[in-house]
């Protein structure tokens, strides 16, 4: 069984069973995940000085 499936019977089986409240709750935790996974890469850019262009160093 592929993952597509599995998901979309676990979404049919919560919503079938009256269960839209604990849908809502793992559909929201999700949208928050993702935000996270989003913010976390962009602050860290913020946070680290852009590498210098150039050929030479000097020591």
């Amino acid at each position: 069984m592929n993952m597509t499936k599995l998901f979309r019977n676990i979404r049919k089986s919560l919503l079938t069973k009256g269960k839209t409240i604990s849908y809502l709750k793992y559909g929201i935790g999700e949208i928050v995940l993702v935000v996270i996974w989003i913010l976390i890469p962009e602050n860290l850019a913020q946070l680290c000085p852009p590498a210098p262009k150039g050929g030479s160093t000097h020591l």
